[in-house]
């Protein structure tokens, strides 16, 4: 299917299949916004169109070419692509490899599809033939054997490329020979015959030495680096060579004193500079880096390998400073200038974009970068990671396969794959896949997480505590890992233990073990673990108050008010007073709106920004013409601020003022947008609808667009136009938890409750005791007859925000519940008060 897929859509980007199915080549690209049955049936019509133009133009062609082995193994592809047509597909591959004028490479392709036909003898026969008719014996053999290789064909692959070594004189022939070896695991004859014979040969050139730095080799090249520089210690480039291999065996003492060696040789040698660079980006010394990097590269400004691994130390570095996204980007269009097929700049450029949140852009860097390298492995991974990302399973599978067929060791690789499956709710599957990631690479910590997450929620909670503190072990610094054991402890009933363990941490002198401690008080579902964050609003450190008061706004810790307002009187630091801000704004109290109207007026941006927009729910109609009077600002993000804080106030006058502001600026999307969100909240949907249409026609790039649309349609029963809508949310923000809880009610009111939980738990996963995602998965384990979850569940948010008893009309038009929901929700009500009463 992958190869039908791959084929069809490259042909639609060409516009070589009639123009009649072009919308057929976007749900190939993004595919969640139909189902797979569709998505089958819509990539079948396509490879019909291809397969009947293809037969036209095959026989179209003059007589004295149907016989010739490209044309034949052209009408075995289609043979081979349509079913029962196996055996007429043999038969043309056979005639094509029996063929007088059939290439080395059309032979190898040929003796390949025949292998995957099961047709052993005649694919064994092709490939046989391959040597005769290469202008280097030893490279023909050298093909057949990775094809072999390739087709899972391992001890007939093994015994070519043993035969091979015995025989070839050429180093870069015995180079590609021990990779083999080593991908096949013979590690110790891929050494041999890199040694073999090289006292004879000590290199004084350095081309034989490119590339040899892949990490494929680790300890078997670094003892032959070894020894070539006991025969010759001023060779510069096995120096650096040496130093990519420890760094790559994170022996970075020893790398260090590598690349040092090699720059007392050669002060100017770029290559040295630039390994220098990635032994410090490996250690996360960014600045200093970024330093030799750019050494390397003023030294030769021509060196694509330098500029790359700038742009990927400057991504590193933007999670700190976003700003340096822009410089990464130019980083590595300077090394695409150099070199456009550079399949690794391709890579970084996609994991820039990535990060930036330009998901489709980062898509078609990772598209380019397999396009140019069909075995590139890591870039599969990372596309397949992308597609995990935004809820693209299908295609994440298609490529995480990928990956692996080229490389089975690649750990990431399996932990990825796991990760997939758990996505899709096949956990018995993903642990597997999990369990080989760990024993491929042990200190993998994400793959222990992962499968310890993937334990708890198939409630073996006794393995995945072992496994979470097997990630501990290796690292502790992982919030993730703080979060998923807090979890267990709280599932186990052992909430008491995960308090005293995080409340401990909290008091820690390690500011990351404060601020992991946070994360994991979010998933505890105890009174004390509230008291825990409220305390730390009054850390010594701004980003641990700032942690906790986003914890208490996250949670819906209604309880939390007198603390808030105590913190709000001391917080000197505007971006903790930002946060404090936010977390007070649904908060019902008479002194919030004191505390809004003083923070309304404060000359720092972002507490002005978040007054704003957390101001709505209090405002009377004196807030109200303030808010009014701020979307004339020249400030687009108080703009914005302003136009959801009139979204969400009660009073008609709101709704009357983003009328007029429409009026006034007709182009500005944010204004019709919001107007729609007042709308809908007046519980006037058509015209919320409309709103929304024609914010999407003048920005649609927003994914809060698609999200407010969508709970529009929702509200008026139209759920799978509204998963339209959050799908393409979910492309543009990936990381925002509040689509995935949309689509899991959609799923929900559509009778797919799996699916719903899928999604539930992806929401849940991105903000950890968000009160809404917390309330859902309650709704989900109902509908799934698990009553005691979901009542315990839902119990516990109750009583942070007694909201969730019965404002049933609040659900409806601010979240979009539907009759389902609604009924599932009420059913659970019932049940907990007759318990009360009992």
């Amino acid at each position: 299917m992958s190869d039908k897929f791959g084929v069809v859509n490259r042909l639609l980007e060409a516009g070589i299949v009639p123009s009649e199915l072009d919308d057929t080549s976007a749900d190939l690209d993004y595919r969640p916004r139909i189902t797979r049955d569709e998505w089958d049936r819509r990539l079948e019509v396509a490879w019909t169109a291809l397969r009947i133009e293809a037969e036209k133009w095959l026989k179209a062609l003059p007589d004295e070419w149907q016989s010739h082995p490209s044309v034949q193994l052209a009408k075995a592809y289609i043979s081979i692509k349509e079913e029962n047509q196996t055996d007429t597909a043999i038969a043309i591959l056979k005639k094509a490899a029996e063929h007088w004028d059939a290439s080395a490479q059309m032979l190898l392709r040929t003796g390949e599809k025949l292998l995957k036909l099961n047709a052993l003898d005649a694919g064994l026969e092709s490939l046989n033939k391959v040597p005769s008719r290469c202008a280097d014996t030893d490279y023909g053999w050298l093909s057949v054997a990775w094809c072999l290789y390739s087709c899972d064909d391992h001890d007939r692959a093994l015994e070519i490329a043993r035969r091979l070594a015995t025989i070839t004189l050429e180093f870069w022939i015995r180079r590609a020979t021990a990779l083999l070896l080593c991908r096949a695991g013979c590690k110790d004859e891929a050494k041999e015959l890199l040694l073999n014979g090289i006292e004879a040969e000590v290199p004084k050139r350095s081309d034989w030495l490119a590339g040899m730095d892949e990490p494929h080799y680790g300890k078997t090249l670094h003892a032959l680096i070894s020894h070539i520089l006991r025969l010759n210690p001023e060779f510069v480039q096995a120096w650096v060579i040496k130093a990519q291999i420890l760094r790559s065996l994170k022996e970075y003492t020893d790398a260090h004193e590598a690349v040092a060696k090699a720059l007392q040789i050669d002060y100017r040698y770029p290559y040295a500079w630039a390994a220098k660079g990635n032994i410090l980006k490996d250690q996360s010394l960014y600045n200093e880096a970024l330093d030799d990097l750019n050494q390397a590269t003023i030294l030769d400004p021509t060196y694509k390998w330098a500029w790359a691994l700038k742009a990927d130390t400057q991504r590193e570095m933007g999670s700190e400073d976003r700003k340096l996204y822009d410089e990464a980007l130019g980083s590595i269009e300077t090394a695409l200038k150099l070199d456009e097929r550079y399949t690794w700049a391709w890579g970084i450029r996609g994991e820039t974009l990535s990060d930036k949140g330009k998901n489709i852009e980062a898509l078609a860097a990772f598209n380019r970068a397999t396009e140019l390298n069909l075995e590139y492995y890591w870039a599969w991974t990372s596309k397949a990671e992308m597609h995990r990302k935004i809820g693209q399973y299908e295609e994440a599978l298609v490529a995480i396969e990928n990956a692996l067929k080229d490389n089975e060791q690649y750990a990431w690789a399996w932990g990825v794959k796991g990760n997939i499956l758990e996505n899709m709710g096949y956990r018995e599957e993903a642990l597997p896949a999990l369990d080989h990631a760990t024993k491929l690479s042990s200190d993998y910590v994400l793959a222990w997480i992962w499968k310890a997450e993937t334990q708890r929620r198939l409630g073996r909670y006794e393995e995945a505590l072992k496994n979470v503190e097997i990630a501990f072990n290796i690292s502790d610094n992982s919030p993730f890992a703080w979060q998923v054991r807090s979890e267990i402890l709280d599932d186990m009933g052992r909430t008491n233990v995960a308090v005293d363990i995080l409340a401990e941490a909290l008091v820690s002198e390690d500011k990351n073990t404060r601020l992991n401690a946070i994360g994991g008080l979010m998933v505890v579902k105890d009174f004390k673990s509230l008291d825990l964050i409220r305390t730390a609003l009054l850390d010594s450190d701004s980003q641990i108050r700032a942690l906790a008061a986003w914890a208490i706004y996250t949670i819906g810790d209604s309880l939390a008010i007198d603390a808030l307002l105590k913190a709000l009187k001391s917080e000197t630091d505007s971006a903790v007073y930002a946060n404090l801000v936010d977390a007070i704004g649904p908060l019902k109290d008479s002194r919030v709106k004191n505390a809004l109207i003083t923070a309304l007026s404060s000359q720092e941006k972002n507490v002005l920004y978040a007054a704003a927009s957390s101001i709505g729910e209090v405002a009377d109609e004196e807030i109200v013409e303030t808010l009014f009077g701020m979307l004339a600002d020249d400030d687009q993000t108080l703009v914005r601020k302003a136009a959801v804080g009139l979204a969400f106030t009660k009073i008609d006058l709101a709704l009357l003022r983003l009328q007029q502001a429409t009026d006034k600026w007709p182009d500005s999307a944010i204004l019709h947008s919001r107007l729609g969100v007042s709308l809908r909240r007046k519980g006037q949907i058509e015209k919320a609808i409309i709103a929304h249409n024609k914010a999407i026609e003048l920005d649609d790039n927003q994914d809060i667009f698609y999200s407010a649309r969508a709970i529009a349609y929702m509200c008026d029963g139209k759920f799978e136009l509204a998963i339209e809508d959050i799908r393409r949310a979910i492309i543009l923000d990936p990381n925002w938890s509040s689509p995935w809880d949309g689509l899991g009610i959609c799923l929900f009111e559509l009778s797919k409750y799996d699916e719903a939980m899928n999604a539930w738990w992806r929401s849940k996963t991105l903000i950890p005791g968000d009160a809404l995602g917390q309330v859902s998965l309650a709704i989900g384990y109902w509908a799934m007859h698990k009553y005691t979850e979901a009542s315990n569940l839902y119990r516990w948010v109750a009583k942070l925000d007694p909201k969730y008893i019965h404002d049933w009309e609040w659900f409806q038009l601010e979240e979009g519940w539907g009759p389902r929901m609604l009924a599932t929700a009420m059913e659970i009500v019932a049940t907990i008060e007759v318990d009360e009463r009992l």
